[in-house]
């Protein structure tokens, strides 16, 4: 297990590799080919893979911290069971992506494409999915309290379970979307209803 501070990795051919409870802090990736790269039980504490190629890696149990992936290659990657707060995927390629369970609170998600993903019991409280599109995706048992959903699309996405207080609904597109009473009544009383 080896621990890496400020250091640059950007040049640096980690395709493929397998790495296993390693640590880095404030470390820089930018553009680095990471496609198929699997890291287990790894920490990243403030370290940017702006556009760096990250297709088809696999995280299982690692946790990005404050990090950022501004315009990253993220087709296929694989997010199983990771902590990310307070990171940022604006502009992302995130087409194929698999997240499966974790923290994504405080992140940064706005204008991706999410439509039809698998997203149920995921964390997502004070996330930023502005203007994502959430269609048709599962999103039961999640965690979206205080999540910002302005201008996000729901159509036909299932909410079912999921925590909603503190989300703003009325700017947000619902179409054959999926709730449950409960929420039923916590989004009336958003939109203005008083519910008796």
């Amino acid at each position: 297990m080896a621990e890496y501070l400020n250091r640059r990795f950007s040049d640096q051919d980690w395709e493929e590799m397998q790495i296993e409870g390693d640590s880095f802090t404030r470390c820089i990736f930018d553009g680095a080919d990471l496609d198929g790269w699997e890291t287990r039980r790894c920490t990243f504490n403030e370290c940017s893979f702006a556009f760096a190629r990250l297709s088809g890696s696999i995280h299982d149990h690692s946790a990005f911290l404050n990090c950022r992936f501004e315009h990253a290659n993220l087709f296929s990657a694989e997010f199983l069971r990771c902590k990310c707060t307070g990171s940022v995927f604006a502009q992302a390629e995130i087409a194929g992506l698999t997240i499966a369970g974790g923290d994504f609170s405080f992140t940064v998600l706005c204008e991706l494409d999410l439509k039809g993903s698998n997203l149920s019991g995921i964390n997502f409280s004070n996330a930023d999915l502005r203007e994502c599109n959430l269609e048709k995706a599962d999103l039961r048992s999640c965690n979206l309290t205080q999540a910002l959903l302005q201008n996000s699309r729901l159509a036909q996405a299932d909410l079912r379970e999921a925590k909603l207080a503190g989300v703003d609904f009325r700017q947000v597109r619902m179409h054959k979307t999926k709730i449950d009473l409960e929420q039923a009544v916590v989004i009336a009383e958003c939109l203005g209803a008083s519910v008796y």
